[in-house]
C-alpha cells in the first residue's frame, strides 16, 4: 500500500471520523481505515505556499506488524473533526500544538504531538 499523500489542491480526498477511527476517502479507492489504537505517532509541520502556510499532520499507524504513515492537511473536509476527536481520544496528544505550529509563520515547525507509550 502506498502512502496517501493529500495535497491542498486535491478535493478528492476527505476524512470520515466516528468513535473508533477514521476513514481516508479518495475518489475510485477504498476506504483506508484507522482505529485510534493503531497510531504511534503524529507529527505536525507547516508547508511554506509562498503565500501562506499549510498545517500538515503525518499519522503513522501499525497494522498487522507493519508500519504505514498518512500525509493529512488543514484543509481537507472532515479534517478539524479529526483533529477534535483525536484530542479526546489519545490521552498524551498535545493539545496546545497549534500554537507551536502556526508561529513562527513560514517556519517548518516539525513538532511530535503524538507518540504511544511503549507497554
Amino acid at each position: 500500500m502506498t502512502p496517501v499523500r493529500a495535497e491542498k489542491s486535491s478535493p478528492k480526498v476527505s476524512l470520515n471520523v466516528n468513535r473508533e477511527g477514521f476513514s481516508i476517502l479518495q475518489k475510485g479507492e477504498p476506504a483506508i481505515r484507522v482505529l485510534w489504537s493503531e497510531i504511534n505517532q503524529i507529527l505536525a509541520y507547516k508547508r511554506d505556499l509562498v503565500t501562506e502556510d499549510l498545517v500538515c499532520w503525518d499519522i503513522t499507524v501499525t497494522k498487522n506488524e507493519r508500519s504505514q504513515t498518512y500525509s493529512l492537511h488543514e484543509e481537507l473536509d472532515g479534517f478539524g473533526l479529526l483533529v477534535d476527536c483525536i484530542s479526546h481520544e489519545l490521552t498524551s496528544f498535545d493539545k496546545t500544538w497549534r500554537q507551536k505550529i502556526i508561529t513562527p509563520p513560514f517556519a517548518e515547525n516539525l513538532t511530535i504531538l503524538y507518540q504511544k507509550k511503549e507497554k
